[in-house]
């Protein structure tokens, strides 16, 4: 049985919702600058500019931001992990998820994790710890979570995992395991997630996902993302 044990980052919110558009005051430094906030790829730092990827929904294309003279520290971002990326075109006019050069208004780190596979009752806890669940929303072959998680300075259980019984249905049933052992109860700090479900998503059975999620805010307990027909 393979568990992955996460010692979660605590991310500085850089705006309180993804894919936000907001515009500045517009007697501030940065008015009429429409500043967004995404989760997004790392593609590549080099030759003094860093390019990311974007994607605004669930299979739209993906869009490159250029940053000109910014160089990231690959061993902190490397090529291919997602971030946090606050961030606003230099050309005001580009509509949101072109591709096209930007400035960088704040860049922060998320958990990044792939799908994992187990019998769900090898997780029989796997509910054990509710999370407060902002928003789960699918980009591509990525499922991302915005969440408030329990604090804890012991390490911890938190995977996407697939119920190994269900890899081959057309809808295999998926399970947002979250499990803080024997910690006690602590306040809750922002987290944003970002799990890697291509194995799955990619197989010729697979139509969808379904995603069940123990939150302590939602009534909802289940999340389906259906392939595109």
């Amino acid at each position: 049985m393979k568990r992955t044990i996460w010692t979660l980052l605590n991310v500085a919110i850089l705006l309180f919702a993804v894919s936000l558009t907001s515009c500045r005051d517009d007697d501030g430094p940065f008015a009429d600058k429409a500043v967004l906030t995404d989760i997004a790829v790392v593609m590549e730092s080099a030759d003094g500019a860093a390019r990311f990827a974007v994607q605004k929904g669930e299979d739209t294309p993906s869009a490159t931001l250029i940053v000109p003279s910014l160089t990231l520290n690959d061993k902190e971002f490397p090529v291919g992990d997602r971030l946090l990326l606050s961030y606003h075109y230099s050309d005001p006019t580009t509509p949101a998820y072109s591709s096209g050069e930007v400035s960088v208004d704040g860049i922060a780190k998320i958990n990044n994790d792939v799908l994992r596979i187990d019998p769900i009752d090898a997780h029989p806890n796997w509910d054990k710890t509710p999370i407060y669940l902002y928003s789960i929303w699918r980009t591509g072959c990525y499922i991302n979570v915005n969440s408030r998680l329990t604090y804890s300075t012991t390490t911890r259980t938190f995977m996407l995992m697939v119920d190994k019984a269900t890899v081959d249905d057309e809808v295999p049933e998926l399970y947002l395991v979250h499990d803080i052992k024997d910690a006690p109860d602590n306040f809750t700090r922002h987290n944003y997630a970002s799990f890697d479900i291509s194995a799955l998503w990619n197989r010729p059975t697979c139509k969808g996902v379904n995603i069940n999620v123990a939150s302590t805010n939602n009534p909802q307990k289940s999340f389906t993302f259906n392939k595109p027909l």
